[in-house]
């Protein structure tokens, strides 16, 4: 099994990383009571999930993105624009020779682009799924990224969704850069989704809890700290990251498909310590769950406007 190379940068480098990160907390709004933000106390030490770079990259062709620049402008535009487009998210891979455009744009400005890895995606289904991480995994080459494997059926024959995701782990766990969690949202339960962690050894990094799903931190931190606890004492290992989707998690809600009252979560919550959950949005905003609740005319997959401004706009 590959070993990751470690990052050899010098006192220098570690310093400027620093400076970097008191920087970005600046600019994202540090204490702001909305959180987008890294923890104000993890300012000046290393965060683990960031590696050797000063943020995670924005993804200037997101779907909110896309659909602010051709708006009318007015309240919904400038919600959406402020509140969704302008903040690091997941890309759902749907065409890996795009991984590599992405990657080049997030070198350029010393950022780690995320990477949902959704191997229930036709496009994985139809192109075969180690062939598709082979590409994704060409595209991101040795820069940094940060990799979330998801499947929550696999579309395989053959091949169970833990298989399937086992194996697209060891590809991708490879490359000496890349951060790749397993979501295991899904696990039946918390020692189900350990299990499956610690059968992908040092491929993986960590695990992803709540991934389009509407958890308060408090509600996906138990969740992720019962996974961790039985990780340990299957591998002995008290190294594992562990990260929460908090895209549509800012307020209680009753249903998991765009219920009434759901609210954009805190954007990023990056702490020092590994065995902290980390608050990133995985999920975009204004991506349907299908047609539901407060988009009863969407489709699964797709980003509505009316549901991104319903999301962002509420105190």
């Amino acid at each position: 099994m590959a070993t990751k190379k470690k990052d050899n940068a010098g006192r220098c480098r570690n310093r400027a990383r620093e400076l970097a990160l008191v920087v970005l907390l600046a600019l994202l709004g540090g204490c702001d009571p909305d959180g987008y933000a890294i923890d104000p106390r993890g300012v000046g030490e290393p965060i683990p999930l960031l590696g050797s770079t000063s943020g995670f990259y924005v993804d200037g062709d997101n779907p909110a993105a896309a659909w602010v620049r051709s708006a009318p402008a007015g309240p919904e535009a400038e919600s959406v624009g402020s509140q969704i487009a302008s903040r690091p998210a997941a890309q759902t891979i749907r065409a890996p020779d795009r991984v590599k455009q992405a990657v080049g744009r997030a070198v350029a400005t010393n950022t780690m682009p995320i990477f949902m890895v959704d191997l229930d995606r036709p496009e994985a289904c139809e192109t075969g799924h180690r062939a598709w991480s082979d590409e994704i995994a060409a595209g991101i080459g040795e820069a940094s990224a940060l990799v979330v494997i998801r499947v929550a059926k696999g579309c395989s024959a053959t091949e169970s969704r833990e298989q399937l995701s086992l194996a697209a782990a060891k590809t991708l766990g490879a490359l000496s850069r890349t951060i790749v969690l397993l979501d295991v949202s899904d696990a039946t339960s918390a020692v189900a989704a350990a299990e499956w962690i610690a059968s992908a050894g040092r491929d993986v990094d960590g695990f992803a809890v709540n991934v389009r799903g509407y958890a308060d931190e408090v509600t996906a931190s138990a969740s992720a700290n019962g996974v961790r606890e039985h990780l340990q004492a299957i591998t002995g290992r008290s190294d594992y990251l562990m990260v929460a989707d908090s895209g549509r998690n800012g307020a209680p809600t009753s249903g998991d498909c765009n219920p009434v009252g759901a609210r954009v979560g805190q954007n990023q919550v990056l702490r020092p310590e590994r065995d902290k959950l980390q608050l990133l949005w995985l999920t975009t905003p204004g991506i349907s769950d299908g047609p539901c609740g407060e988009a009863p005319t969407s489709r699964a997959g797709e980003f509505d406007p009316a549901l991104a401004y319903a999301l962002a706009k509420r105190p």
